[in-house]
């Protein structure tokens, strides 16, 4: 399960937390972790998220995961390493 805001060390200071079905975890508080402090300045935010077709689905999902198979004939810029490794 991954959680982007647990709420571990409270609701001011909240966590990226990774729980694994070995009963592993992994925790980091928002000011040590990287990947959250950059997620919460927008850095990941792409412009194909904007012009999604399926964006006026009426899901629960807060995100939807694709299969890019074929992808280097339709986008070929996604398919560069820089994207997809």
């Amino acid at each position: 399960m991954i959680s982007f805001r647990d709420k571990t060390y409270g609701w001011k200071r909240f966590s990226l937390k990774f729980s694994y079905s070995n009963d592993d975890e992994y925790i980091k508080d928002l000011r040590i972790d990287e990947f959250i402090q950059e997620y919460l300045k927008n850095l990941y935010l792409h412009p194909f998220g904007y012009a999604c077709s399926f964006e006026t689905l009426n899901c629960q999902n807060d995100i939807i995961l694709a299969d890019f198979l074929g992808i280097q004939n339709v986008l070929l810029i996604i398919y560069s390493k820089i994207f997809l490794n």
